[in-house]
C-alpha cells in the first residue's frame, strides 16, 4: 500500500467516525498535556510497523540487514523483518492467546500517516489472527518523530505494561533517549523512576558500557547474549567500580578475569568465586610442566630483564598474565554464528583451560565455605558473650520489677553457668588449655 493510501484511509475512517456520531477516545498525555484521541477501527493492513521500537533496537542494531531497514523502514522486506522480531519476542504467544480469547482491549496508537507509535505487538497479533479491524487511537496532525518516542516511552515503561523490556533493550532506551535530549532529568523522569533517579542513570550507564567493553572484544558477540546475563553483568559492575575506588589496577583484573570465565563458560556462581587473585594463585602454580602453560605462553609479561626495583616503587605492578589479550583470543573461538558462547567451541578449543577454571573456581568455594564453618563456633561464642554481658548490666533494673520471676532467672542462670564450666572442660580435652 502507498504511504499516500494509508494517510487517505485514516482520513476517510476519521471522517465516518465523526459523520455516525461515534465517541470512542483514548486520553494520552501529549506535550506536558492531556489529549483525547479518536478511536478508529482499520484494517490491519493499513499500519506501519514502527522501525524506532525501541523494544527490539538491539536486534535491529544486529540484523545483517539493518542499514537497510534504517534507510527504507517502510518497504515490504523491512516491515517483515520488523514483524519476524516482534512474533518473536517472549511474551508473543501468550499476548496471542490473550487477544484470541478477549479480542483487543486497548488501541494501538497511529499518526496521520499510517505509523504505528503504540501497539506493534499487538498489530503483528492480530494479522497473525487474520482479522479484520485494529483499533487505533489517532493522533493530531502535528505529531512528529519527538512525540512519537516521547509516547512510546510514557506508555511502554508502564509498571503494568504487559511485556518487559529485555534487559539490553533497556538499556539501549535510556541511551537512546538521553542522547536524543541530552537531559539527564527528563531522561530519569521518562524511565518513570520516582527514588534515587540519578543513582540508577550512573548504574544503567555503567552496565551498558561494561555490555560494550565486552561486546567491542568481539563485535559478532550479540546483545541478545547479556540478556540473560544481566545478573552477572550488575554484580561485576559494581565490584568493578567498588574496587577502583582502591586500586584501578585490580579493578581491571577483576574484570578481565571474570571476562575470561564468561568466554569459558563458567556458570555466574563460579565466575563470582573469581577475583583480581584468581588467574595467579589459582591458575599459573598448577600448570607449570602442563600443557596449559604453552596456552598462556603468548600471554606472560616478560619481565626476566625487568629492574628488580620496579616492583618496590610500583604501587600496582602489572599482573603476570596479559588478561585482556588472552580474553580477546578466546573470545574469536568460542563465539557462534548467532553472536553467544558455544559451549561445543569452548569444549573443542579450551577444554583444559575451562576445566581449571572451574576446579579452581570450585576449590575457591569450598575454601570459603570451610573458612565460613571453622570461624562460626568463634562468632557464635562473640554472640553469646555479648548477650550473657548485656543481660548482666541489665540485672539492676529486673531487680526493681516486682513481677520479675528471680528464682526462675536464678535457675537458668546456674545451667548456663554448667554449660560454660562443661565448655572450659572440653576445650581443656581438646586443645590441653
Amino acid at each position: 500500500m502507498a504511504q499516500n493510501d494509508r494517510a487517505d484511509a485514516i482520513t476517510k475512517a476519521l471522517e465516518a467516525y465523526k459523520a455516525n456520531g461515534l465517541s470512542r477516545t483514548e486520553t494520552i498525555e501529549y506535550r506536558e498535556g492531556m489529549r483525547n484521541l479518536e478511536v478508529i477501527t482499520i484494517s490491519p493492513e493499513i499500519p506501519l510497523l514502527n522501525p524506532n521500537n525501541s523494544r527490539l533496537r538491539a536486534q535491529l542494531l544486529e540484523h545483517p540487514k539493518y542499514s537497510s531497514v534504517l534507510t527504507n523502514p517502510y518497504l515490504p522486506d523491512s516491515q517483515k523483518i520488523l514483524a519476524s522480531f516482534l512474533a518473536s519476542t517472549e511474551m508473543f504467544g501468550e499476548l496471542k492467546r490473550q487477544l484470541a480469547d478477549w479480542k483487543q482491549q486497548e488501541p494501538g496508537i497511529i499518526s496521520r500517516q499510517g505509523l504505528l507509535v503504540n501497539g506493534n505487538t499487538r498489530l503483528t497479533a492480530v494479522r497473525q489472527l487474520g482479522w479484520q479491524g485494529f483499533d487505533v487511537a489517532v493522533l493530531p496532525e502535528d505529531a512528529n518523530s519527538d512525540d512519537f518516542f516521547d509516547i512510546e516511552m510514557r506508555l511502554q515503561l508502564r509498571p503494568n505494561e504487559r511485556q518487559a523490556y529485555t534487559f539490553t533493550n533497556e538499556l539501549l532506551l535510556l541511551d537512546s533517549y538521553l542522547k536524543r535530549t541530552t537531559n539527564e532529568q527528563a531522561t530519569i523522569n521518562a524511565m518513570q523512576w520516582k527514588r534515587d533517579g540519578k543513582k540508577k542513570l550512573r548504574l544503567y550507564q555503567g552496565y551498558l558500557a561494561l555490555i560494550e567493553e565486552i561486546r567491542a572484544m568481539d563485535t559478532r558477540l550479540k546483545y541478545e547474549f547479556f540478556d540473560k546475563k544481566a545478573e552477572l553483568i550488575r554484580n561485576l559492575h559494581d565490584e568493578v567500580t567498588k574496587l577502583s575506588e582502591y586500586s584501578p589496577s585490580d579493578a581491571e583484573k577483576l574484570k578481565m578475569t571474570r571476562i575470561i570465565g564468561l568466554f569459558l563458560g563458567l556458570n555466574k556462581d563460579e565466575i563470582r568465586e573469581t577475583d583480581e587473585f584468581y588467574v595467579d594463585e589459582f591458575i599459573i602454580p598448577e600448570i607449570e610442566g602442563d600443557e596449559l602453560e604453552q596456552v598462556f605462553a603468548p600471554y606472560k609479561r616478560g619481565r626476566d630483564d625487568a629492574d628488580p626495583l620496579d616492583e618496590l616503587l610500583d604501587d600496582a605492578p602489572e599482573p603476570a598474565v596479559d588478561l585482556k589479550k588472552l580474553a580477546v583470543d578466546i573470545a574469536k573461538k568460542v563465539i557462534d554464528e548467532d553472536g553467544s558462547v558455544s559451549d561445543g567451541l569452548v569444549e573443542q578449543n579450551y577444554k583444559k583451560l575451562h576445566d581449571k577454571f572451574r576446579s579452581g573456581a570450585r576449590q575457591k568455594r569450598e575454601d570459603r565455605i570451610n573458612a565460613d564453618l571453622r570461624s562460626e563456633p568463634i562468632e557464635y561464642l562473640k554472640d553469646v558473650t555479648t548477650r550473657v554481658q548485656e543481660l548482666a548490666d541489665k540485672i539492676p533494673v529486673f531487680s526493681r520489677d516486682p513481677k520479675f520471676d528471680s528464682a526462675k532467672f536464678e535457675f537458668q542462670a546456674k545451667k548456663t553457668s554448667k554449660a560454660i564450666a562443661a565448655l572450659q572442660d572440653a576445650l581443656k580435652r581438646a586443645f590441653g588449655a
